[in-house]
């Protein structure tokens, strides 16, 4: 049979332009467009593979999937597709992943495989589900459902991002101010309130003291700062700053039950992708473990035991608390009808949907608050600085 040559172009969204072709369409063999890799090139691209991205560059995931997908569906195989996108492509590093792909794939590994090389591209879910799918012959179907739950967590992560950015400037506007008064405004009063320290409270004189010592020992006090944020930078590179962070944030009222709620929108949407996908639900479990918070691995594994056990997934949810009364009856009806993955789906989407009202609420709460707090620290230091003044008038009556 003969095959009409067709030039596949993608746009910005992912869609094939494709050139009118008589007959079945063939990708023409990718030597006749590029010289098959050399030992050089097959270094190079080994070793744009192995090493991280340079300059934080990372590969459009999203868009990767959209491509890939489309061409896929459009008939094309693995290798086939992969040299369209490397033909197509203008980015650099998408053109750098696809190369280190072909390579691994032509040297006699899956797909999945070839995508579990580069982890800085390809996380380790990703690579799940992909395999779930090569053993299902479902591709296409896996590429075009990743791109959509990626989607949607960065739409999810985005509004949570945004309903922190004003509480979050809040406070930093308060901590500037704060850090302003103490290192230049403090200093200048405590040279005028020098001698007069005698009849102040103590929170003033120790407010007065600080002045000093920044004026007599600025060097001191600055190398002693510079410790500190050592100290601090240190923390956080470690992850002892995050945990208590998290653990700080628990005990913020209401915001525990939202970010419960969030982790189990997140766990139903991958669960619900990877059953789609045909991925056992035990073996489902184990892929999500590692994309959960720490606190709630734990409650995984026993969800995972009760499963092992010959427990339905909405019995050993709830055995494990990570299951909402409203996704309980969901997964009843999808476990009876056997679309126990669409029901997962539409859980995480109810999930959503409340999380996004109770965040908005909370941010409501939160904002007056930081406001009430950055106020009365600064008020605090305005009355202690001006202390002085109050007691020479008490004086002169």
């Amino acid at each position: 049979m003969k095959h009409s040559p067709a030039t596949f172009t993608l746009d910005g969204n992912g869609r094939v332009l494709r050139t009118a072709a008589s007959g079945p369409v063939a990708i023409t063999p990718a030597t006749d467009h590029r010289e098959v890799l050399n030992d050089s090139e097959r270094s190079r691209a080994s070793t744009n593979r192995m090493r991280k991205p340079s300059g934080g560059r990372r590969l459009d995931l999203v868009m990767f999937c959209r491509q890939l997908g489309v061409l896929l569906q459009a008939g094309l195989s693995v290798v086939d597709a992969l040299e369209a996108l490397a033909l197509t492509t203008q980015a650099t590093v998408t053109r750098d992943v696809v190369d280190g792909l072909l390579i691994e794939i032509r040297s006699g590994k899956r797909l999945s495989g070839a995508l579990a090389q580069q982890p800085d591209h390809f996380p380790a879910l990703f690579v799940a589900v992909i395999s779930g799918a090569e053993q299902t012959s479902q591709l296409a179907d896996a590429f075009a459902r990743y791109s959509v739950f990626a989607q949607q967590q960065d739409t999810i992560r985005t509004k949570v991002r945004t309903a922190l950015v004003y509480p979050a400037f809040l406070a930093l506007l308060g901590a500037a101010v704060v850090i302003f008064l103490l290192t230049y405004v403090v200093p200048k009063f405590a040279s005028i309130y020098e001698s007069i320290q005698s009849g102040l409270p103590w929170a003033a004189r120790l407010l007065l003291l600080w002045g000093q010592s920044l004026q007599e020992r600025p060097l001191t006090m600055a190398i002693a700062g510079v410790v500190l944020l050592g100290v601090l930078s240190a923390a956080v590179v470690s992850g002892q700053a995050k945990r208590l962070a998290f653990a700080l944030i628990q005990r913020v009222p209401h915001w525990a039950a939202i970010q419960h709620s969030l982790m189990l929108a997140r766990l139903y949407r991958t669960l619900s992708m990877l059953v789609t996908g045909g991925i056992p639900i035990t073996a489902a479990l184990e892929i999500v473990r590692p994309q959960l918070q720490a606190p709630w691995n734990r409650q995984v594994d026993a969800a995972k035991a009760q499963l092992k056990l010959g427990k339905p997934l909405s019995e050993a949810l709830q055995h494990a608390d990570l299951l909402s009364a409203a996704a309980r009856s969901l997964l009843m009806i999808g476990e009876r009808s056997g679309a126990l993955g669409p029901m997962l789906d539409e859980s995480a989407r109810f999930m959503e949907i409340e999380n996004a009202v109770a965040l908005d609420r909370l941010m409501r709460l939160v904002e007056p608050v930081i406001m009430t707090v950055v106020g009365v620290g600064i008020g605090a230091i305005v009355i202690l600085m001006y202390m002085p003044i109050f007691e020479i008038a008490g004086t002169l009556r």
